[in-house]
């Protein structure tokens, strides 16, 4: 598997997170401002890793308890 395919599955962009999510992509940005989900920047984009959407379901869930 090359190294584009690979980072394509583990990056995510606000938009794909707002599927997932079921939210909006403002919505998203918004978590990512206060920091509830953690991003990088490559380039000038923002992609989220799987692990760290992962992370925030995980809270979730865990909050919900």
């Amino acid at each position: 598997m090359n190294t584009a395919a690979r980072l394509e599955r583990e990056l995510l962009t606000p938009r794909q997170v707002a599927q997932v999510l079921e939210l909006s992509r403002s919505r998203v940005y918004q978590l990512l401002g206060a920091g509830d989900i953690r991003s990088v920047k490559v380039g000038a984009s923002r992609r989220i890793p799987r692990h760290c959407l992962t992370e925030y379901i995980d809270t979730l869930i865990a909050d919900a308890a």
